[in-house]
């Protein structure tokens, strides 16, 4: 059982280190014969896992971290929990450690440091695991992402007295803590909706397109313009100007986006089709 929390950056947070024991070979409670290479998956379990926000929980290598499968990109699940993932990192994405640092505010510097060690995320100095076993306890927080950075190398929160850097480089074979993290997914609504211009007099067979409205989680959608009805004239199928200036084809697409998710498309008239 972790502790979690919906911080500002949208996302629910586990807001304690990780302490699966799995992901790799394991290290004992000493990180004993760790081994300083960048492809071994390796964990160890210092036993620090009280269930509270201090925890230390456990070291991972970054392939152990990814739970072997180093080549994976986008979301990527490794070691955490089945609906839970890694963050990523070297950007300020939603799901990011720099989405989150941006989300409270918190500059690489001292004042930034405090904030992530701080209520709610109460990242910790829980130190680093290597070859040489434990060390930087009370003194470096490590928490890798899924952001690989090369062949040998991968993005990780480093926390110091002093830092709070959200993209530090480092070699995969540290062993560094880990937090996870569930995407709470937005939906969008997204809305064409049509009208005659002033004046515009519609064939008796015909009418107003109906208002096409679709709500999803995904960043964009693609509607199907509306075929132009017919007017008193007798012709159909003429284009639509959408409110954004651009003229649409009847038949033709749209894309709306969260920027953007509504259009009011008036119609032209005119067109190849008769009644």
């Amino acid at each position: 059982k972790y502790w979690i929390t919906k911080l500002k950056d949208g996302n629910c947070w586990m807001t304690q280190n990780l302490a699966y024991n799995g992901g790799g070979t394991s290290r004992g409670t000493n990180c004993s014969g760790w081994q300083d290479t960048n492809t071994v998956a390796q964990y160890c379990s210092p036993g620090h896992t009280d269930g509270d926000h201090a925890s230390r929980g456990n070291y991972y290598s970054w392939p152990a971290a990814m739970n072997g499968n180093t080549s994976a990109t986008g979301t990527v699940q490794g070691v955490c929990p089945n609906g839970w993932h890694l963050p990523t990192s070297n950007t300020t994405a939603k799901g990011s450690f720099g989405g989150l640092t941006t989300a409270y505010g918190a500059g690489n510097n001292s004042a930034g440091s405090a904030i992530m060690r701080g209520a709610p995320m109460y990242f910790q100095y829980s130190g680093r695991a290597s070859s040489g076993g434990i060390s930087n306890v009370g003194s470096g927080g490590y928490y890798w992402s899924s952001t690989p950075n090369g062949s040998d190398n991968a993005y990780a929160l480093y926390l110091y007295s002093s830092t709070a850097n959200p993209s530090s480089n480092n070699s995969r074979y540290d062993g560094f803590s880990v937090r996870c993290l569930a995407l709470d997914e937005e939906t969008y609504t997204y809305t064409v909706s049509y009208k005659l211009k002033d004046g515009q007099v519609l064939h008796s067979d015909s009418k107003v397109p109906d208002t096409q409205t679709v709500t999803t989680t995904d960043d964009s959608y693609v509607f199907k313009v509306a075929f132009g009805p017919c007017l008193s004239t007798g012709s159909c199928g003429g284009n639509w100007t959408g409110d954004d200036g651009q003229t649409y084809a009847s038949n033709g697409q749209v894309t709306l986006t969260p920027d953007k998710p509504t259009i009011v498309m008036t119609y032209n008239g005119g067109g190849n089709f008769n009644i």
